[in-house]
C-alpha cells in the first residue's frame, strides 16, 4: 500500500509541475523528477539516497541500534516461550507483548518503517500463536498461524538486508 502511495504521490507532483509551468509560460526549468513504478520501493530508497547523499541505512542509524537491542530481546523472549509448558505461558507471553509495544514506540525513518511494520506484524503472529497454543486450539491451526509469523519476518529480513546496502 505505501508502496502505490509513493508511486501516486511522486506523479501527482511530477504532474503539478508540468501543470505549474503551463500556465506560466515560462520555459521549464530542469528538474530531477523520478517516477516510481508499485514495485520499485527499492529503487525509491536508492534514488532518495542518490538525491540527498543520504542512504536508508545513514538515516536509519539511530533506529536501527535501537531495534538491535529489540531483536535481541524478542529473540530471548521467543526462547523463553518456546521452552515453556501451555499452563505457564502467561509470563512470556506478557514479555512479548511488552517488547511488541517497545517496537511500536519507535520512531522509524520513513525509508525503514516498512520493515518495522513486518516485524510488528511478525510479532503480532508468534503472540497470537502462543494464545492459541496456551489455550489448546487446533495444533494445525496454531502451526498456521506460526507458518504465517515467519512468513513475516522473512519479508523483515528482507527488508532490513535492503536498508543496509
Amino acid at each position: 500500500m505505501q508502496k502505490v502511495t509513493v508511486a501516486a504521490l511522486v506523479i501527482a507532483i511530477a504532474l503539478l509541475g508540468v501543470a505549474c509551468s503551463a500556465e506560466t509560460d515560462a520555459a521549464p526549468t530542469p528538474s530531477k523528477v523520478i517516477i516510481i513504478e508499485p514495485s520499485g520501493w527499492d529503487k525509491a530508497k536508492k534514488a532518495f539516497a542518490e538525491i540527498t547523499g543520504q542512504t536508508c541505512a545513514k538515516q536509519s542509524e539511530d533506529f536501527l541500534l535501537e531495534l538491535d537491542d529489540i531483536e535481541r530481546r524478542w529473540t530471548d523472549a521467543l526462547d523463553l516461550a518456546d521452552n515453556t509448558s501451555r499452563i505457564n505461558l502467561n509470563e512470556p507471553i506478557s514479555q512479548l507483548q511488552a517488547i511488541r509495544r517497545d517496537l511500536e514506540k519507535l520512531d522509524a525513518p520513513e525509508c525503514a518503517q516498512e520493515a518495522q511494520s513486518f516485524l510488528y506484524i511478525h510479532m503480532e503472529y508468534v503472540i497470537d500463536g502462543f494464545f492459541m497454543f496456551a489455550t489448546q486450539e487446533d495444533d494445525e491451526d496454531v502451526s498456521d498461524k506460526f507458518s504465517e509469523a515467519f512468513e513475516w519476518f522473512d519479508k523483515y529480513t528482507d527488508e532490513m538486508s535492503a536498508i543496509q546496502e
